[in-house]
C-alpha cells in the first residue's frame, strides 16, 4: 500500500501536469483521458515502490481511483499508453453494484446502450480488433471441441453463454478490468457481432471437417438426421439447407470445404512465403537499389572510368611525343603542364577506380538475389491461381456457410404426438 506521503507526492504529480488532462473527453462529461505523458509520470513513480511488476497496472488504477475519488463500479483502464476513466451515473451505479432482477436492466448488465454503442466506436472499432471475434471462435471450437468435445445437446442449451463467457474473459485481458461494465459491453458487442462470431466458427468447423477430423463430422451429422428422439419425445433437428431448399450433408460439404479450406491454407502459406522473400529481398538492398540494379550502375561507373584512363593514358602518351619534338621553349613548357595536369587527373581517376572497385557488390550475392526474386515471381503466380480458384468456388462456400451458421444458431423443436 502507498504510504500517506507517497500517496500526496502523487496528487501534486497530477495537480501539476492538469494540461495533460483532457476532461470532457469526447465531448463527454463522464469521460476523462490522462495523456500517456502524465501516465508515465505515474507508472514511473509507482515502479520505485513496487516491487511486483505483474501488479504495476492495478496498483496504477488503485491510485487514479484515490486521486479522482472514484467510485467502484466507476471504469479506469488502460488504452495505447494512456488512461481512460469513465463515470457512470448513481442510478447506473447502483444497477451495476447490486444484482439485476428485472428484464431490462438485465440487458447489458444495467449499462445504458448509448454508453456501450460510444465506449465501442471511440475504444473498439479499429483495425486493433479486426481479430477479436476470430480468437473467440478459435477459443470456443479449441475448448469445447478439441478438449470437452462438446454433444450436440448441450451445445444446444449453453452456446451463446459460453461464447459470452468468453468474450467478457477476452474483454477483461485486453482491458486489465473486470468492472461490471464490461460484463455489458461482452453481451453488447457479441449482439451487433453475433452473425461473425458464427461465421469464424463454421468457418472453422469446415475447415476440420476437411482435415478429416471425425469426431467433428459426427457432431454435424446431426444436422442431417431430420427427427431424433430423446427422453421419449421426437424432436426436429436443426437442418443445413440453403434458402432453396437445397439440404446439405456432410458427404456434400466435404469437396467443397475441401477445396476451399485447402486453397484458403495454400493462400496463407504463400503470403507468408512472399513476405518473408519481400524481407530478405529488402535486406540485400544498397542505397534504396536492388542488388541487380547496384550491379548495373557499377558496371556503367566502371566502364566510364576505364574509357576515362583510356583517353587520359592517350592523351599522356600524344603529349609526351609532342614534346620530344618540340623545339619552342615557351610551348614545350606549356605543354609540360598539360603532361603534369593528365597525369594529376590519371592519378585521380585510378584512385575513383580503385574506390569503386572496392565497392562491388559480392557475387553471392547477386545470385542470392535473383534466386530470391525467382521464388517470389513463382509465389505471385501460384498466388494469381489459387485467388482464381477462391473466386471460382467462394459462392458454393459462402452458401454451405450460410446454412451452416442457420443451424448453429438453432434448437431442435419438439414434435407434437
Amino acid at each position: 500500500m502507498l504510504s500517506s506521503e507517497q500517496f500526496h507526492y502523487i496528487i501534486d504529480i497530477v495537480n501539476s501536469n492538469e494540461q495533460l488532462i483532457e476532461h470532457d473527453y469526447k465531448g463527454k462529461e463522464n469521460q476523462v483521458l490522462v495523456s500517456k505523458e502524465l501516465t508515465d509520470k505515474i507508472i514511473d513513480f509507482t515502479k520505485d515502490i513496487k516491487e511486483e511488476a505483474e501488479d504495476l497496472k492495478d496498483t496504477v488504477k488503485m491510485i487514479m481511483r484515490r486521486v479522482f475519488n472514484l467510485c467502484e463500479t466507476d471504469l479506469v483502464l488502460f488504452k495505447n499508453g494512456s488512461i481512460f476513466i469513465k463515470l457512470f451515473a448513481e442510478d447506473i451505479k447502483k444497477i451495476l453494484h447490486e444484482k439485476v432482477t428485472t428484464p431490462v436492466a438485465k440487458r447489458y448488465n444495467g449499462v445504458d446502450e448509448k454508453e456501450l454503442i460510444a465506449f465501442h466506436e471511440d475504444f473498439f472499432a479499429n483495425e486493433e480488433h479486426q481479430d477479436f471475434f476470430l480468437s473467440i471462435a478459435q477459443e470456443f471450437i479449441e475448448k469445447y471441441f478439441n478438449g470437452q468435445r462438446i454433444s450436440n445437446d448441450e451445445y444446444e442449451k449453453n452456446v451463446f453463454g459460453y461464447i459470452l463467457n468468453i468474450t467478457f474473459e477476452h474483454l477483461v485481458a485486453m482491458y486489465d478490468n473486470s468492472d461490471g461494465f464490461f460484463t455489458g459491453f461482452a453481451g453488447y458487442i457479441f449482439r451487433i457481432h453475433f452473425n461473425e462470431v458464427f461465421e469464424y466458427i463454421a468457418d472453422i468447423m469446415l475447415e476440420k471437417v476437411s482435415l478429416g477430423s471425425e469426431f467433428m463430422v459426427k457432431f454435424l451429422d446431426y444436422y442431417s438426421a431430420g427427427i431424433i428422439v430423446s427422453e421419449g419425445n421426437k424432436y426436429q433437428v436443426p437442418i443445413i439447407k440453403t434458402d432453396s431448399g437445397l439440404r446439405w450433408t456432410v458427404v456434400s460439404m466435404l469437396s467443397i470445404a475441401k477445396i476451399y479450406s485447402k486453397t484458403i491454407t495454400s493462400i496463407k502459406n504463400l503470403n507468408e512465403r512472399k513476405i518473408d522473400d519481400e524481407d530478405d529481398i529488402y535486406e540485400l538492398y544498397i542505397d534504396d537499389l536492388s542488388p541487380l540494379e547496384y550491379h548495373t550502375n557499377f558496371l556503367h561507373l566502371k566502364r566510364e572510368i576505364e574509357n576515362d584512363i583510356t583517353n587520359t593514358t592517350k592523351n599522356i602518351e600524344k603529349y609526351s611525343d609532342a614534346l620530344v619534338l618540340e623545339k619552342n621553349v615557351e610551348k614545350a613548357k606549356t605543354l609540360k603542364i598539360e603532361i603534369m595536369d593528365l597525369k594529376d587527373e590519371f592519378l585521380s581517376l585510378t584512385e575513383e577506380q580503385e574506390e569503386l572497385l572496392a565497392r562491388e557488390i559480392d557475387r553471392n550475392i547477386l545470385k542470392e538475389y535473383v534466386d530470391l526474386q525467382k521464388d517470389l515471381d513463382s509465389i505471385k503466380r501460384q498466388l494469381q491461381r489459387a485467388n482464381r480458384i477462391i473466386t471460382q468456388n467462394e459462392e458454393s462456400y459462402f452458401s454451405l456457410r450460410d446454412s451452416l451458421v442457420k443451424a448453429l444458431i438453432s434448437k431442435k423443436k419438439q414434435l407434437k404426438e
